[in-house]
């Protein structure tokens, strides 16, 4: 059987499709590689995503335990802020009551000075005018007296 020139074409053909295919083979061998082609990035995206998925739940967990502590930790501070107005309030009213009174023992000491000041200032006039009266008992006594003739001095 004569060979052809058809014959010839395919076996060319073939050739080339061989060699093709052999070098495909050894792209997808590297693609394929685990530690250095696509085949690692595929381990490497495939661990990733297994560590995102338990991240990802252990996280929705605990936001879930958070949202319920949320309402009761909100309930609680409002508790405290209402506890801090009312003692706002009372220290308010107590610092107007204590003021009050600050004023009104103010007052009373200044009365009370007024009156001790006005009875001292009696006591000294008081005083000065016994003295005075004592002074002039005083030189009277130890002045010499005139006396008529004929009477004796004691």
């Amino acid at each position: 059987m004569p060979i052809q020139p058809t014959d010839i074409a395919v076996l060319l053909i073939s050739l080339a499709a061989c060699i093709y295919c052999i070098v495909l083979s050894r792209k997808l061998e590297r693609l394929q590689n685990t530690k250095d082609g696509l085949g690692a990035t595929i381990v490497a995206f495939s661990e990733s995503i297994s560590a995102m998925a338990a991240s990802s739940k252990e996280t929705r967990t605990h936001v879930a335990q958070l949202a319920t502590r949320l309402p009761k930790l909100i309930e609680e501070a409002n508790l405290t802020c209402q506890k801090i107005e009312m003692t706002r309030a009372t220290l308010e009213a107590r610092h107007k009551e204590i003021m009050g009174d600050v004023d009104k023992a103010h007052d009373e000491l200044n009365t009370l000075t007024c009156e001790a000041l006005e009875g001292s200032r009696k006591s000294v006039l008081e005083m000065r005018s016994l003295m005075k009266a004592m002074h002039e008992m005083s030189e009277a006594r130890h002045r010499p007296r005139f006396t008529h003739p004929g009477t004796t001095i004691r």
